[in-house]
């Protein structure tokens, strides 16, 4: 994950974090924590999302 997007996800969970936006902001940086700050994954020359990732987006629907 790019730093600065990092930065900003912290900030909208500092200035937010009682909305909606703020704890699903919240909930993501936790997953990408545990994907050490990975969205994606190079797997046999494709990028794909990680394992982690898809299941919190899946879990949005």
């Amino acid at each position: 994950m790019l730093e600065e997007v990092k930065e900003s996800y912290g900030h909208t969970n500092a200035e937010a974090e009682e909305t909606v936006t703020g704890q699903l902001t919240k909930r993501f940086m936790d997953v990408l924590a545990s994907e050490d700050d990975r969205v994606y994954r190079k797997s046999t020359g494709e990028k794909t999302k990680t394992t982690a990732v898809m299941q919190f987006h899946e879990g949005l629907k």
